[in-house]
């Protein structure tokens, strides 16, 4: 075989697999398209009081891998976008968890599609529009770290919205009812500046959980407070921040082993703490822990 030949063989081989890597991707999303719609009829399903919790193993790589394929779908291939979904997972880390594999489709789905909606909005740059997913595995809890670079929480929004559902609450309930409303909420409603300054930035943040209450202009608020109360049920732990690269995190921790929930929160807070510490020495910048 002379040079040309070879080149040429080289090039064909290239094409070939090319094209069935982009066959494979396509399939992917096709199935996970497919998964979408299945979820959307158990989510009908739960709402009726029809759903069972069904339990098994499955992986929980391949789920966000099969997610983002489906959402580079339906954002970059209809909708003209550039999302860049990076997906990495830790050596060594087990990524087999108990549940209820579509259910947690859905969660994860509403996160990935809320940052691609938000980026569309915001008019983000199409060489920004990236979101990165690393799993990594703490003391006997699989973490997926998510973060994006969408542009951060819209704080005042979501203030601005959960006034809205104080509103709507206090127009349908009895007064004495305030008391049933979370914490923050109802620091918000009585307005008292004295009790808000004890609001940290994690308490507005942790609203968008709360149901009808959104960070976007136009949500629904629906979609992360479901996401949360599927998690509880698999006895997981979701928790948003912004991040100091003006973008959004979301830690949800899947416990692999039966764990006291103040094991579980310790764990949490020490990853929490060791992520912001690598993307600090990312950016650059020097914290004072003393302080």
């Amino acid at each position: 075989m002379n040079a040309e030949t070879e080149e040429e063989a080289a090039q064909e081989l290239s094409a070939t697999t090319v094209y069935k890597d982009s066959m494979e991707k396509t399939r992917m999303a096709r199935v996970a398209l497919l998964k979408t719609i299945g979820c959307s009829q158990l989510f009908a399903a739960r709402l009726t009081d029809d759903w069972k919790f069904e339990s098994k193993p499955f992986n929980l790589h391949q789920l966000v891998e099969q997610t983002a394929h489906s959402i580079e779908f339906i954002f970059n291939e209809r909708r003209s976008g550039a999302i860049k979904i990076n997906i990495e997972v830790e050596k060594e880390t087990p990524t087999e968890v108990i549940g209820n594999e579509a259910m947690i489709y859905l969660m994860i789905m509403n996160i990935f599609k809320n940052t691609a909606k938000i980026m569309m909005e915001r008019k983000t740059k199409k060489e920004d529009q990236q979101i990165n997913v690393k799993l990594i595995e703490r003391d006997g809890v699989l973490f997926i770290h998510y973060t994006d670079t969408a542009g951060g929480i819209d704080i005042n929004g979501v203030i601005a919205s959960a006034v809205e559902r104080i509103v709507e609450v206090q127009s349908k309930t009895e007064t004495e009812d305030e008391e049933a409303m979370p914490r923050t909420l109802r620091v918000i409603s009585q307005g008292s500046w004295n009790m808000a300054r004890q609001l940290t930035l994690q308490d507005i943040c942790n609203l968008i959980f709360e149901g009808y209450i959104s960070a976007r202009e136009g949500g629904s608020g629906i979609g992360l407070s479901e996401g949360k109360e599927i998690l509880n049920k698999h006895g997981a732990y979701i928790q948003v921040s912004p991040t100091r690269s003006k973008g959004t995190q979301f830690l949800i921790a899947f416990p692999l082993q039966d764990t006291s929930l103040e094991d579980l929160q310790r764990t949490i807070d020490q990853t929490k703490y060791e992520l912001d510490q690598t993307e600090n020495a990312h950016l650059g910048i020097k914290v004072n822990q003393s302080a």
